[in-house]
């Protein structure tokens, strides 16, 4: 007979309604509740983070955004340093006669050499030089430095190795591709000035002189700098995170001011002494 009343299945139906509502309910946690609650607010703090981090990341100009991170290039030079007798084509050194009284000639370690040709462009005399050359020079981002070779053509400096090889990597640090490779160039040829000027000054014979070639003239490359990526995460994130502190705070002086309302609402109103009868009037 019940299940034969027309009102029955509607009265199922809207039953277990309220039962799958109470259930989602229940199973979405306190804090999700909270911030859809707000969900116009945080809104809002999307919107003013996305701009502020992109704003911290990149500068707006008429061809749109460009990245606030520095980028450096880098280029090298490398040099041979040799002399007009080296044996790099021969297969044998041949005999030569020894003069009587004279004791015989000394090689020098050219690799030895190379590592005071370093020091040299790496120091300051010799990039005074340099700077007055490219008319001046921004030492927090450009930078000119040599050190001597240990690997092989395809190796890293950065990892030395365990060769003595007379190649010298001359490398030129600046924000823009073109000015690395001007400062590479410049140095190179002013130390090659300084080496011949040494040279004619201790009037050395054209055997007797250290030769440097250029074998290699690299393009600039980019380095590897910090990601244009992370200012912008990093604030946006600090933003919107402080608008969700902000919502549950105002979730909480919300509730405070709600729970403080209904305990004076439960609060009976005091009695009025001026309506009791006075004791001295009952005595009577």
């Amino acid at each position: 007979m019940l299940l034969a009343t027309p009102w029955f299945p509607d009265y199922v139906r809207a039953r277990s309604e309220r039962s799958r509502a109470a259930f989602s309910i229940m199973e979405i946690p306190a804090y999700l509740r909270i911030l859809w609650n707000y969900k116009w607010l945080l809104l809002v703090g999307m919107i003013i983070a996305a701009g502020t981090g992109i704003l911290a990341g990149f500068t707006v100009g008429p061809d749109g955004l460009t990245s606030k991170s520095i980028r450096s290039y880098a280029a090298t030079t490398t040099l041979l340093v040799t002399s007009a007798n080296d044996t790099n084509y021969q297969v044998e050194v041949p005999a030569r006669p020894i003069p009587e009284g004279f004791t015989a000639p000394q090689s020098i370690d050219l690799s030895n050499t190379a590592v005071i040709y370093a020091y040299l462009i790496s120091g300051s005399n010799l990039q005074s030089t340099v700077v007055e050359r490219v008319r001046g020079m921004d030492r927090e981002v450009e930078s000119i430095s040599a050190l001597r070779r240990t690997t092989q053509p395809g190796g890293n400096e950065r990892f030395p190795g365990n060769l003595r090889l007379p190649l010298l990597d001359v490398t030129a640090v600046s924000t823009s591709p073109e000015r690395a490779e001007l400062l590479a160039s410049v140095t190179v040829d002013v130390f090659l000035e300084h080496v011949k000027a040494e040279q004619d000054k201790r009037k050395l014979k054209n055997a007797d002189r250290v030769q440097i070639y250029v074998t290699n003239v690299g393009p600039a490359i980019m380095l590897e700098g910090s990601n244009p990526y992370t200012p912008v995460v990093f604030t946006a994130g600090g933003i919107f995170l402080g608008f969700i502190i902000l919502a549950f705070s105002l979730h909480g002086w919300r509730t405070a001011r709600r729970a403080s309302a209904s305990a004076q609402r439960a609060i009976p109103p005091a009695e009025d002494e001026s309506d009791s009868p006075r004791q001295d009037e009952h005595a009577t």
